[in-house]
């Protein structure tokens, strides 16, 4: 049993992704995504939050106008969907749902909205944009299945996110990196050699834990949300810790606003069954100074918390009975179980 431990350890250690959409609107409205429970939140700048409406969306966005887009998926990643919402509660497809080899562009995962109502998304380690019905590539090289098959490929358009930044440029996080795309195409680290979109960090070249959510400010300024590890600035090539993460929890998203910074933190891996105790996701505000302040964490009803913890309790006393009668048959060499018989080493 202790083996079977410490392999779920090393598991829950490296597998510690999760990404929940942020946005915020100009009247400093605060949107996010709870991917767990399938809900999406808003907190008004009162502080009053509300949940308004039921989809299983990561990315987040808002064109001019303040409307709300994020995608659909369902949990295996098979069927997306592209969604709007002119009013809170209130659902619009603007890409209808599709089985991923039936969508030739849209694919689910990381993307963005331009001023004309275009949208820039991610396929098989390409940057497309979609504007009016056509479809036209920008950048990158196509990878074909191994987006879907190779783990940190498939990482990267399941969880990556992409930012626009000044002159026509884009920013990704390439699963370890954050990657440049300019206007004509070009890709580039942040430190102006030539790159891949996709691929792993160059030598010299930042490597990020697990880049998850990404906004870029006015001054060009990148914000990143690093899994297990905080938040950064990339500032001309060079990064700064601008806070770390607190025990327990992981920044899955980021958006910046008003001088202030919004991050969504999701529950590590290993903490995720005690989620519907202790809560999960939250939001965080950082303000220009560095000050910080939790303005919402998720909590499960009184009935949901109650239940966890009658399974847990439940799971934890068969643990200690089965370890006490392994005990037992280990120094007597038989256990006598009722309705069971004798059980002999």
């Amino acid at each position: 049993m202790s083996r079977a431990v410490a392999q779920w350890a090393i598991l829950a250690a490296r597998c510690a992704a999760s990404i929940s959409g942020i946005t915020v609107d100009s009247a400093g409205r605060v949107y996010f995504t709870d991917w767990i429970k399938n809900k999406l939140w808003s907190i008004d700048p009162s502080g009053a939050v509300s949940v308004i409406g039921d989809r299983h969306t990561h990315h987040l966005r808002q064109d001019n106008h303040g409307v709300l887009y994020g995608e659909n998926a369902t949990l295996d990643g098979s069927v997306v969907s592209l969604w709007k919402m002119p009013t809170p509660g209130s659902f619009e497809d603007v890409i209808p749902p599709a089985a991923r080899d039936q969508r030739p562009v849209y694919q689910g995962g990381p993307f963005l909205l331009e001023a004309d109502g275009s949208i820039v998304t991610v396929r098989n380690c390409e940057l497309w944009r979609i504007s009016n019905g056509h479809a036209v590539k920008l950048a990158g090289d196509d990878c074909g299945e191994r987006a879907w098959t190779n783990d940190v490929l498939r990482f990267a358009h399941l969880h990556g996110t992409l930012a626009a930044g000044p002159e026509g440029s884009f920013y990704f996080t390439d699963a370890r990196t954050v990657r440049r795309i300019a206007s004509d195409g070009s890709v580039s680290t942040l430190q102006g050699a030539a790159a891949k979109l996709f691929g792993d960090p160059l030598p010299g070249e930042f490597r990020f834990n697990r880049a998850l959510g990404l906004d870029v400010d006015s001054a060009g300024k990148i914000y990143v949300a690093d899994s297990r590890e905080g938040v950064k600035i990339l500032d001309s090539g060079l990064i700064a810790w601008l806070q770390t993460s607190e025990r327990g929890w992981s920044p899955s998203g980021i958006a910046v606003h008003d001088g202030a910074i919004f991050v969504v933190e999701n529950r590590p891996d290993y903490l995720k069954p005690l989620a519907p105790i202790i809560g999960n996701p939250r939001v965080r505000r950082i303000a220009a100074d560095g000050s910080s302040t939790v303005l919402f964490t998720v909590r499960n009803s009184p009935l949901a918390i109650g239940s966890a913890i009658l399974l847990l309790g439940a799971i934890l006393a068969v643990i200690t009975v089965t370890w006490r009668c392994m005990r037992k048959l280990n120094r007597e060499g038989s256990l006598h179980i009722q309705g069971c018989g004798n059980i002999s080493i």
